[in-house]
């Protein structure tokens, strides 16, 4: 982050993940599916009096899957934003964007067909929303148009309007309760489909067990549709239903490190019995920031 002037400020940020996906997403069952995030962004941030700013933002996000996952692409998108927004003095705060930009999906099996546009354009319009409802209690909302073009194949072409919700509550000092909803629609081509729609819902409960442990435990739910076949072609009629749990103790060792042991539940139901799955695990991490 940088200070160019007291009202003109800045930040840049690189993020790189690698992970391997679950095993049941993987179209070859019997190796690891890793999937690497990578996302560049640089923004100028100009606050024009004490409650309006304004800003723009350059952004390349890059997620790539070394096998195809079902219901999603893998892909690279390079992004350029404007937008204006108002804060209050207690901190809530409203943004709204125009994005514009150009990418490409990336099929990890490399099979050219000619139903298949690799090279999209898209524009977005982009409203956050923030609101600190008490000391206790805040809600986040998010609300983005988005319009994807493909040169080769139009058919391809979609307008989707994707949200998502989260309310946020602090009954003690030590304790919080979060719920969170969200819809979103991502291009996935097939013969049958040509986007994916995944709405989702989750609760979060945490307790600070003492200033450097604490415990959290989530539960949530997602369910798949498979939309807009190509012309010609009947609609996919895969159904997926997926329930996650998990069990989470953190210890912060230190003000800047924490260790993390966690236990993972994953059930999908589905109408294609070969989807269907059920796994457990358990993690082990160390995080640190400098």
């Amino acid at each position: 982050a940088w200070s160019i002037t007291p009202v003109v400020t800045g930040s840049l940020w690189t993020l790189r993940d690698e992970s391997v996906n679950s095993f049941a997403d993987a179209s070859v069952l019997s190796s690891d599916n890793r999937r690497t995030r990578r996302f560049d962004s640089a923004d100028l941030r100009w606050q024009i009096d004490g409650a309006w700013f304004a800003l723009t933002e350059l952004q390349r996000s890059r997620n790539v899957n070394e096998q195809p996952l079902v219901g999603e692409e893998s892909s690279q998108t390079d992004t350029a934003a404007i937008g204006v927004g108002r804060q209050t003095p207690k901190g809530s705060s409203a943004t709204l964007r125009y994005q514009t930009g150009s990418g490409r999906t990336v099929d990890p099996a490399g099979i050219p067909s000619p139903l298949r546009d690799d090279r999209f354009s898209q524009n977005a319009w982009v409203l956050d929303l923030n609101w600190v409802a008490s000391g206790r209690s805040t809600w986040l909302a998010s609300l983005s148009g988005i319009d994807r073009r493909h040169d080769r194949v139009p058919q391809r072409d979609y307008q989707v309007l994707n949200g998502r919700l989260q309310a946020s509550w602090s009954p003690s000092a030590r304790t919080l309760l979060r719920g969170t909803w969200s819809r979103e629609n991502g291009s996935y081509q097939t013969d049958q489909a040509s986007i994916t729609r995944n709405d989702q819902w989750s609760l979060l409960a945490n307790w600070s067990i003492t200033h450097r442990t604490s415990l959290s435990a989530q539960f949530g739910e997602a369910r798949r549709r498979f939309l807009r076949p190509l012309p010609g072609q009947g609609s996919d009629p895969r159904r997926d239903h997926t329930r996650d749990q998990s069990l989470t103790l953190r210890w912060n060792f230190s003000d800047d490190a924490s260790m993390d042991l966690r236990w993972l539940s994953s059930r999908r139901f589905s109408t294609d019995p070969a989807a269907r799955f059920r796994s457990h695990g358990l993690q082990w991490g160390v995080s640190a920031s400098f």
